[in-house]
């Protein structure tokens, strides 16, 4: 019986991942595009028989279980040849056993652990993409809160409210002589500037976000259901969530939740910066 697992030089237990990997790794070097040797050729043809069935879940599941009895069954010995005895020929010959199907080792449950069981591992490139992505956009996010810089001296030229509606946060374009801006209505209703007026503005590099405006020497918030300000936690979490799902030293099933909490948290973090522009 030939040993697909030695073939591919990976244990018994081993994922479908790395079998995967191991794969790619012997195929690359066994190709015969790259190496004319008739061995390598043949060595190339194994690599492919093995994959074949341990690739498939379903073959190798059916290939496992023979392998297990193979390795389980006892070894033959021989004692050399017998004399022979006419005697023995005589004697009436004893009942054969019916035949009984292999049974599986007390220890067969233990060798289908990892792979029967879903551990989605072969996903795992996706999701530390995915906390890559969402934690570069948390540190950019994190350095523009924090990097917000001043205009100062804008004179207030127009103010608008387009659908307006106190019970709700509408937006109110305020025009100064440089840039209009946008502020929710109960942020303007507590500040209440008007037109002619002076006022200082902090605006964000990265995202060109408003996030402050002092008025008559008072700085206040604005846009205050932001990332900004109301969900910056959003932020943090979703920061500390990427850190998890990219350490290798925690076991995988943590850092998969880890990897979907971020991508998740990193979504709602996308739509607040769209809703805000």
């Amino acid at each position: 019986m030939k040993d697909y697992y030695q073939i591919l030089a990976v244990p018994g237990n081993a994922t479908q991942a790395d079998i995967r990997k191991a794969y790619y790794k012997l195929a690359k070097q066994y190709h015969p595009d790259l190496s004319p040797n008739a061995a390598h050729h043949h060595k190339f043809l194994e690599i492919n028989e093995a994959y074949e069935i341990l690739g498939d879940k379903q073959k190798r599941e059916i290939y496992h279980y023979r392998w297990v009895n193979y390795k389980n069954q006892p070894k033959a010995t021989t004692t050399g040849p017998q004399p022979f005895n006419r005697s023995t020929q005589t004697q009436t010959r004893r009942p054969q056993a019916t035949y009984r199907p292999p049974q599986p080792p007390p220890h067969f449950r233990q060798h289908y652990q990892n792979y029967t069981r879903p551990s989605y591992q072969e996903y795992e490139p996706i999701l530390r993409r995915i906390c890559q992505i969402v934690l570069v956009l948390s540190c950019l996010i994190l350095a523009d809160k924090f990097l917000a810089h001043r205009l100062a001296n804008e004179t207030i030229t127009q103010i608008a409210f387009p659908h307006f509606n106190t019970r709700s946060e509408s937006p109110v374009y305020v025009t100064t002589q440089y840039r209009t801006f946008r502020i929710n209505y109960r942020d303007f209703d507590e500040i209440r500037p008007a037109t002619a007026e002076t006022i200082d503005l902090w605006r964000t590099p990265f995202f060109r976000q408003f996030t402050h405006l002092t008025y008559y020497g008072q700085k206040q918030r604005i846009n205050k259901d932001s990332v900004y300000h109301n969900f910056f936690i959003l932020v943090l979490l979703q920061i500390a969530a990427s850190v998890v799902g990219l350490n290798k030293k925690i076991r995988w099933q943590a850092r998969m939740n880890a990897g979907i909490i971020a991508g998740f948290f990193g979504l709602i973090t996308l739509i607040l910066l769209y809703v805000s522009f």
